[in-house]
């Protein structure tokens, strides 16, 4: 038996495997089922289901960044694409990536020079 805590909705949170008065007045309550693999869960129908979150704009500003990064050196005209790397896919996703970035940077910081 684990105890489990609501959080949002039918998102909730993991306890353990006892629980104290204080958790059992704070929420917490039994959970008599299989706990699947992962870190994120929801109940839903009486049973745990792992799910993965959706990115915060942030979070995905971020990943786009760290993506141009380490692709910047392919856009250069001596760069020679590796067997089976597709260089349109890459310009592709790019200009995505550049996209999303202005328009994150143009509403959170409007201010900066795009």
């Amino acid at each position: 038996m684990t105890y489990i805590k609501y959080i949002s909705e039918n998102i909730v949170q993991l306890g353990g495997q006892v629980a104290t008065e204080a958790m059992l007045e704070d929420g917490w309550f039994e959970y008599d089922g299989v706990v699947p693999e992962g870190q994120h869960f929801k109940l839903i129908d009486g049973e745990l289901v792992a799910f993965v979150p959706e990115k915060t704009e942030y979070e995905k500003y971020i990943d786009y960044k760290i993506y141009l990064d380490k692709t910047d050196h392919k856009m250069f005209i001596d760069y020679t694409p590796k067997p089976g790397e597709d260089l349109e896919a890459i310009k592709t996703e790019r200009a995505i990536a550049r996209a999303f970035c202005r328009e994150y940077e143009a509403t959170y910081n409007p201010g900066l020079p795009i």
